[in-house]
């Protein structure tokens, strides 16, 4: 009697234990289901990415932000980048000379051109100057050249479609040119030289 009852209790208990068993086995498993379907869920509608950007540069849309584009570093600083004069008594005047790298990028971002007292090098050629004279002041009232294309060959300016770059001689004294440059683009960007191209200062 003793042995049957013995019996019948580790029967009952193994059964428990299996149970016990094979209901943590299977909470155990909808756990690791549920994981499964958190990690596996979409992002929600109107999530960004680590990639996504909306980065313009100065009108010139679709252009890759300064820190995705490849460029040569060591030849342009963009520390110190000006702000556009805002006062009536900030500007400058529009019929006034300038030739300061700061005078002129202020008068490029104030009237969206070069003042007046600037000649395309075919204006100054059709005058009678010649660049190996250096005659620019004898042939014209004190003019400097500017205003034509500047190509970007070596790439140390920022590239963007449909992006055009122009130069401009600044702090002419007249006689031979010198090496001190304004390259701006047609999008509102305006960097200094003063190395001949070699490297550029950002102004604007």
């Amino acid at each position: 009697m003793r042995r049957n009852l013995k019996t019948v209790w580790l029967k009952k208990t193994s059964a428990f234990l299996i149970l016990l068993f094979l209901l943590g086995t299977l909470s155990g498993c909808l756990g690791w289901i549920n994981t499964a379907e958190t990690l596996t869920e979409p992002y929600p509608a109107g999530a960004t990415t680590l990639f996504q950007t909306t980065a313009t540069s100065r009108g010139a849309t679709g252009s890759l932000p300064d820190i995705l584009t490849p460029r040569p570093t060591a030849a342009v600083s963009s520390s110190a980048a000006t702000t556009a004069p805002t006062s009536e008594e900030e500007k400058p005047d529009l019929l006034g000379r300038y030739s300061t790298p700061e005078d002129v990028a202020a008068y490029l971002q104030v009237y969206g051109r070069l003042p007046d007292n600037y000649l395309t090098k075919q204006e100054a050629a059709e005058l009678g100057w010649e660049a190996s004279l250096g005659n620019l002041w004898k042939v014209t009232d004190q003019m400097s050249i500017g205003g034509d294309r500047f190509g970007n060959r070596e790439g140390l300016l920022p590239d963007a479609n449909g992006r055009i770059w122009y130069e401009c001689d600044v702090n002419y004294q007249g006689g031979f040119r010198g090496a001190e440059r304004l390259v701006f683009s047609n999008d509102g960007l305006i960097y200094y030289s003063d190395d001949h191209y070699q490297s550029f200062r950002r102004l604007y």
